[in-house]
């Protein structure tokens, strides 16, 4: 296959670009469908989503996800939109990524930190620690540990 010398993606955009925004692959036994384009995503996200929500499954997919019961794999039905409204609500929800502004802030630190250390060692075991004390101390007190 001429993407594989090349990055998948940059290869599938290539594709997509010659085809249009919508591909069918055969890889082998595996059908695999590439959505490139913002309307083609549209309507297979929102209008044909209860026709392509059925995914396949193996045994070990069976196994792990204690008979489909998770989100990704089960069929498309009450459940399935009964779980889906559950991520709008409380999962995915404006709220919940605000809630983790303060991890996002400590990780910030540490990214800083290590590209400051460009060319020096760098302990990763006492990063790790500082970014995990910092981010409970965080949740516990509301308050920066820096600050005291």
């Amino acid at each position: 296959m001429n993407i594989m010398d090349q990055l998948i993606h940059r290869g599938l955009a290539k594709l997509a670009k010659e085809y249009g925004g919508l591909i069918h692959l055969w890889l082998g036994f595996l059908h695999m469908v590439v959505v490139s384009t913002p309307e083609m995503a549209r309507q297979v996200l929102q209008v044909q989503d209860n026709i392509l929500s059925n995914r396949s499954a193996n045994i070990a997919i069976r196994y792990l996800t204690y008979g489909r019961s998770g989100m990704a794999f089960a069929h498309y039905g009450p459940f399935w939109r009964q779980m889906c409204k559950i991520c709008d609500m409380k999962v995915f929800s404006r709220k919940r990524a605000e809630s983790w502004t303060s991890v996002r802030e400590e990780v910030d630190s540490i990214i800083r930190l290590v590209a400051g250390k460009v060319g020096s060692p760098v302990n990763q075991g006492e990063l790790v620690f500082s970014l995990t004390m910092n981010i409970t101390y965080r949740a516990a007190f509301g308050s920066d540990i820096r600050q005291g």
